[in-house]
């Protein structure tokens, strides 16, 4: 693949670090006779035991260096007389399901087999997105043989497919994109396109990206077609974007569809952000396992500090050196007046901004209340009651 970095001094070395941190690793399908998943959704818990009520270590869902909680075994559970196989946990945002939660995925394009059911943990209790049952059923999955599973169960045979990526961490396999290649292969659009710039314009103003219409008018002078990922199924974003050759859009979830496109592919990413912490990385691996061209390009222009997530600070890109560097080396064409922020838009933004630090508080004072609510989730005892304090303290003062 190749890399293309349109951005400061300090990301770069930054992004650079991650980059060579990333590494390769080995994954195996394990098969457990009369295994019992395990869901107490009071602590959050899950796990799968084995047969002699041992915790398999396997149904661990790691993020970093942790995992969840783990419930005790239950002897008693119901007991269905199939074949299942362990998918991970309903996790309900789109991007992380999409990258940390169909991570296993992978195993039904190995092992899956008719009459097997696939099995997805709701350990909140919260119920399943139709997001996730559209996931499995482009994968060839029938509504039917879909679990979500928020009770303890036992099953004639359990497959454990092992996790393929932790964002967390720097560990990956390549079978993490096997699913996505599946999706792709099995759905179809009216009509496709060679370049597609994904959009966040049409979303709300509290989370939409100021002075993007302006900079993907540009996109669009230039062969683009821009496509707004809300107002597709997901299907049909699946079907346009893994049939383009180049895909452009701000840093995001949106941007992860890239998962779907064939081998030899393009993305071109803009942060929208000047903090450090970003999705650049991820994306960047998720190119390297798809085998896809990767530009990474400093498009922000804000004047209030943001975070690539967390609260809905108003966040604004536009053509600055980086961005204007971009399209002179690759060809762009534009006019002078492309080039200049329009005066409404800074107008909006700083609107948004001011509303924003009425009800939220300035930079300074949102970095305190971070710090305090870390601080003081420390003297909470025990780590499940720990992520509902600080759950509930951003909530409180309004950090997300």
């Amino acid at each position: 693949m190749k890399l293309q970095c349109y951005i400061d001094d300090v990301y770069q070395k930054y992004f650079m670090a991650e980059k060579s941190k990333l590494q390769p690793h080995d994954v195996d399908i394990e098969e457990y006779q009369n295994a019992t998943m395990v869901v107490d959704t009071k602590t959050f818990g899950f796990g799968i035991f084995d047969a002699d009520g041992r915790f398999i270590k396997s149904s661990c869902q790691w993020r970093g260096n942790n995992h969840q909680y783990v419930p005790k075994f239950v002897k008693d559970a119901e007991y269905m007389d199939c074949d299942a196989m362990f998918l991970g946990n309903a996790y309900a945002h789109f991007g992380h399901f999409l990258i940390e939660h169909l991570n296993r995925a992978w195993g039904v394009v190995r092992a899956g087999k008719p009459g097997m059911k696939y099995v997805l943990i709701d350990n909140k209790n919260n119920g399943a997105k139709e997001f996730m049952y559209v996931f499995l059923e482009m994968l060839g999955i029938a509504r039917d043989d879909i679990i979500i599973l928020n009770k303890p169960m036992r099953f004639r045979r359990v497959f454990i497919p092992h996790q393929t990526m932790n964002i967390s961490n720097y560990r990956h396999a390549a079978e993490f994109i096997l699913p996505f290649q599946q999706m792709r292969e099995n759905v179809s659009a009216d009509k496709v396109y060679e370049r597609v710039y994904v959009s966040r314009a049409k979303l709300p103003d509290s989370i939409r990206t100021y002075g993007e219409d302006k900079v993907q008018k540009i996109f669009e002078k230039n062969g683009f077609h821009v496509i707004y990922p809300e107002t597709l199924s997901l299907m049909q974003q699946a079907a346009i974007v893994g049939n383009a050759k180049i895909l452009a859009g701000c840093a995001g979830s949106a941007l992860h569809l890239s998962v779907f496109m064939k081998p030899g592919g393009r993305v071109i990413q803009l942060r929208r952000t000047f903090d450090i912490h970003d999705s650049g990385p991820l994306q960047y691996r998720l190119c390297l396992l798809g085998g896809l061209d990767f530009d990474v390009i400093s498009a922000s222009v804000e004047e209030f500090e943001t975070t690539h997530g967390g609260s809905h600070a108003p966040q604004i890109i536009g053509v600055n050196k980086y961005l204007r560097q971009f399209f002179d080396e690759n060809g762009f064409k534009y006019d002078d007046d492309d080039l200049i922020m329009d005066k409404d838009i800074l107008v909006a933004y700083r609107a948004q901004v001011e509303s924003f630090k009425a009800s939220h508080g300035g930079k300074w004072k949102l970095k305190l209340k971070k710090k305090f609510i870390k601080l003081s989730a420390c003297l909470i005892p025990g780590r499940v009651w720990r992520g509902r304090y600080r759950t509930y303290m951003k909530k409180l003062l309004g950090t997300r």
